[in-house]
């Protein structure tokens, strides 16, 4: 697995560079349990609404 420095230092132009970081900071997020986390916070909004 790459780590998020090297994959926005292999590419030169500024809008890939934050896009492609925003989608491995997502897929980041998501593996490591960001999904179960927003799943629980929908959970928690709709319950309480």
């Amino acid at each position: 697995m790459m780590v998020d420095g090297t994959m926005r230092g292999e590419v030169n132009m500024k809008k890939e560079v934050s896009f492609t970081s925003v989608l491995w900071d997502l897929f980041l997020v998501v593996i490591t349990g960001g999904l179960w986390l927003i799943w629980i916070l929908i959970r928690y909004l709709r319950s309480n609404s």
